[in-house]
């Protein structure tokens, strides 16, 4: 990825306000501190949400218009590697069934598709 992150100190004399003015106008990414939620700087750009009251936000820049594809986590691999991943799994129940029904009194009585079935 080589993501290389730059860690900027705000100057001791910058107020909250221009904090948020300077994520606003892009120059800072994010920036993460002690600032208070007010609805005019909730309009202006997005505070994370506080799991407990610790006073910490992180605050960026809010996204005019966010696409979320559910189907992302798809991406990392192609088509042909999951179905590989598919097939394994699949190879995988059949084998385990086998060698289990050996040992299982319970499922030597069953059909071999039904235990198939059932380990999938």
């Amino acid at each position: 990825m080589e993501f290389i992150p730059i860690i900027e100190l705000a100057p001791s004399n910058q107020t909250y306000s221009g904090l948020i003015q300077a994520v606003e106008n892009g120059v800072y990414d994010i920036v993460i501190g002690d600032i208070t939620v007010t609805a005019i700087r909730r309009e202006r750009v997005g505070f994370s949400t506080a799991i407990f009251d610790n006073y910490l936000r992180i605050i960026m820049r809010k996204t005019s218009d966010v696409n979320i594809d559910l189907l992302s986590f798809l991406r990392p691999f192609s088509r042909n590697l999951w179905w590989l991943v598919l097939g394994a799994c699949i190879y995988a129940g059949i084998l385990l069934c086998l060698v289990e029904r050996q040992d299982n009194e319970a499922l030597q009585n069953r059909s071999l598709v039904s235990q198939i079935t059932m380990r999938m």
